[in-house]
């Protein structure tokens, strides 16, 4: 489980929990547990086919974007700085990671 995921449709439209395929992106929020996320985490979302992860990391104050999983892994992967931006793949709306950290 994510710390955080957007899915597609409302709450209601769902039964029990959405499947990989209505997921549009999920997040970590890490500080102990970062190297975790990074490895069997991420491992995991590639697999499932999940399109986009971040992991917001504390620690550096970055955000790693994750996209385009295969076979276990994701093919793009970039680190954020605290200053810069992201445009999310699902919305195309820019955010700024500075307003993702405490």
């Amino acid at each position: 489980m994510p710390d955080f995921a957007v899915v597609r449709g409302v709450p209601e439209q769902y039964s029990d929990r959405p499947t990989e395929r209505d997921v549009l992106l999920v997040v970590e929020v890490s500080d102990t547990t970062l190297r975790f996320d990074q490895t069997h985490k991420l491992a995991l979302y590639a697999t499932a086919g999940i399109l986009e992860s971040w992991i917001v990391n504390l620690p550096e104050r970055t955000l790693g974007v994750y996209r385009q999983p295969e076979q276990g892994t994701y093919a793009l992967s970039q680190t954020v700085p605290e200053d810069g931006e992201i445009t999310s793949l699902f919305q195309q709306k820019t955010i700024f990671v500075r307003e993702l950290l405490p």
